[in-house]
């Protein structure tokens, strides 16, 4: 079977997260994963702005997010004193210079760590900060493969990743940084 039709299979499996037109308002979209709907975009501007985050929103969301997740695996797994875990994120584009892009896209990331934490807890925290799948994924860049279906209208329910296991193998990564704790 071609590299196109298996694709086209798997998202109609439900092997990727679905986003569609709404059709209610222009840029308006519906996101689809298991279990979850969620609006992006949309055009309605508002003191909150729009009906759903944007694209480069939900970029940063999911950074936040992975790096909450990794450092509270970790943090865990360490029987670390960590009561709660807040990560703020703020995306910076790169320059556009004469109608192409110069310089990098930036993530600034700020943890905000709650509890009774040492200084050698605190900043083995923030090393692991840096191990969370997501951030890794951004920061080396992706290549994106595009496909057009074969198939036309369909409402597949697109399936999980494989994150929750990407989290896993984070948590098992030892300390090369430090002795046994």
């Amino acid at each position: 079977m071609p590299m196109s039709s298996n694709l086209s299979a798997a998202a109609i499996a439900g092997d990727y997260m679905l986003v569609s037109e709404t059709g209610i308002e222009r840029m308006q979209l519906l996101g689809q994963v298991p279990g979850s709907a969620f609006l992006i975009g949309g055009s309605r501007r508002t003191e909150n702005g729009t009906s759903g985050p944007t694209p480069y929103e939900l970029l940063s969301a999911s950074l936040a997010a992975c790096t909450a997740m990794t450092i509270r695996v970790y943090a865990d797994r360490k029987k670390f004193p960590l009561e709660r875990v807040q990560v703020a994120v703020a995306y910076k584009r790169g320059s556009w210079d004469q109608g192409s892009l110069e310089g990098r896209d930036r993530y600034d990331r700020v943890l905000f760590l709650s509890g009774p934490l040492d200084d050698e807890q605190r900043g083995r925290i923030l090393l692991m900060a840096d191990q969370c799948p997501v951030g890794k994924t951004l920061g080396r860049g992706a290549d994106i493969a595009t496909t057009l279906s074969p198939v036309g209208n369909q409402n597949g329910s697109p399936a999980a990743t494989e994150y929750l296991n990407d989290l896993e193998a984070v948590a098992a990564i030892e300390d090369p940084w430090v002795g046994p704790p």
